[in-house]
């Protein structure tokens, strides 16, 4: 510990990595060693009991730590199941604690069998881990973008030839300034909440929602729609939004707003194309 602050930490590092595999190695073959594989046998239900305890109470505790750190739900499921399998600290404390009698081998043992078991289990847990945050959250964010889909239908159903602002931002407000001043109807769809409070506080006609999701295009009217404006300069989603405003309008203008000219190939057979210097933080509506 005292070398590892000074000046040698990253010598002395490579210089004991050797000898920390080899130790590594040694402690799993000796705590593997204190495994009575025939607990299975005896007591099946047991070791079955403490996987499931294992499992599901470490992975409540990081659920727990996740909505009080207000992780994102994807995230905080992620995390509960890359963690909730056992680990070497729990196989030293359980080998050291029937070692000394605090724990009787009864105990000890099917705990000890089923936090191996969890170990084994844990290069699958992390590879599904992405799949079960996708099945975990899926159902609240549908229920989510349904609501918001919804807001969004309700705020465009009565526009008819009218334009649909993508972004309200630093570029999409004063656009909808000039809107507002030619009494042209238009909607604004903004994804970022500072910038949608922001707008809405200025009394802009804008909703909340993602301009690059075909069903919120849809629910802004992009059917009926005369003119669809992109604010920002991301190229891909600029393409997405493109992409499907044709798909659903074959006549809608398009203006575009491209960081630089070799960009504007991305507008594709956009009427009107917006290319400036990128003098701001990029990005931004």
């Amino acid at each position: 510990m005292v070398v590892g602050e000074s000046d040698f930490r990253h010598q002395v590092e490579d210089d004991i990595r050797p000898f920390r595999d080899v130790l590594l190695g040694l402690f799993f073959v000796t705590v593997g060693m204190e495994v009575n594989p025939s607990t299975v046998l005896v007591a099946p239900m047991a070791v079955l009991v403490w996987m499931i305890a294992c499992l599901a109470g470490k992975a409540l505790v990081m659920i727990l730590v996740g909505a009080i750190m207000r992780w994102p739900a994807p995230a905080g499921a992620r995390a509960a199941l890359i963690l909730a399998h056992g680990g070497e600290a729990g196989l030293l404390l359980l080998t050291q604690a029937m070692r000394v009698g605090a724990i009787e081998p009864s105990v000890g043992q099917p705990a000890l069998l089923a936090l191996a078991a969890t170990m084994a289990l844990g290069p699958m847990l992390i590879q599904g881990s992405a799949r079960f945050a996708e099945l975990v959250v899926g159902a609240s964010h549908r229920v989510k973008a349904d609501a918001e889909e919804a807001a969004i239908r309700e705020e465009s159903q009565d526009l008819t030839d009218h334009v649909i602002l993508c972004g309200c931002g630093r570029v999409g407000r004063p656009v909808s300034l000039v809107l507002e001043a030619a009494n042209a109807p238009y909607i604004a769809v903004e994804s970022d909440l500072i910038r949608f409070r922001r707008a809405k506080k200025s009394g802009h006609k804008v909703v909340f929602g993602d301009a690059g999701r075909k069903r919120v295009l849809e629910a802004a009217g992009v059917a009926r729609a005369g003119i669809v404006v992109v604010t920002f300069d991301r190229r891909h989603a600029v393409e997405r939004i493109l992409h499907y405003a044709r798909e659903h309008n074959p006549t809608v203008s398009s203006i575009v707003s491209a960081a630089d000219d070799q960009d504007t190939a991305c507008t594709g057979g956009s009427q009107y194309r917006i290319s400036r210097e990128r003098r701001s933080r990029p990005g931004t509506g």
